[in-house]
């Protein structure tokens, strides 16, 4: 999926039906977008964690709008959010990533059963497993006696290989 798909927008027409806060992160409208919605109302709603803002039966991300606001150009790529709250759309909380960077930067699996990134229980060694994924290959990081130490192990490659996108949560 391209994604640009959506983005059918020029960057003068941005600034004229919408004016964004860098520092709060919120968009406002310039126009009465519809019968219900008045000027000078946030624009969008909050979905699944990320605010979506609909315009002429177009959806735009608002995290993509915001990027596009301020340098004038669609980001190449996805748009990571360095804190991991996807509603939070402050410019500085917003950079250009891969997608293997934006899948670092995410907090643990919720269906994580030891709330541990990256270490596994291994039943028939009897330890605990540390793995990581690079550049699509999976990485085995050893077998440990404790989860902590799976866990040192797993952090320790993630720092070296992720760099500024391991956020370590």
């Amino acid at each position: 999926m391209a994604l640009n798909f959506l983005n059918n927008i020029t960057h003068t027409d941005l600034k004229e039906i919408l004016t964004y806060d860098q520092e709060s992160g919120i968009f406002t409208w310039n126009i009465k977008p519809s019968n219900n919605i008045p000027k000078g109302s946030v624009a969008g709603s909050c979905k699944g964690g990320y605010w979506e803002i609909r315009y002429r039966d177009k959806k735009f991300l608002a995290h993509r709008l915001a990027w596009f606001y301020v340098y004038g150009i669609w980001p190449d790529g996805m748009i990571d959010h360095k804190d991991l709250n996807p509603s939070n759309n402050r410019i500085d909380n917003l950079r250009i990533a891969t997608y293997g960077q934006n899948n670092v930067n995410r907090p643990v699996s919720k269906n994580n059963k030891l709330g541990v990134r990256g270490v596994y229980y291994a039943p028939h060694a009897k330890k605990y497993g540390a793995r990581a994924v690079l550049n699509k290959k999976h990485n085995f990081l050893g077998y440990h006696d404790t989860i902590e130490q799976a866990s040192a192990a797993y952090q320790k490659f993630a720092k070296a290989n992720h760099g500024e996108f391991y956020s370590g949560k």
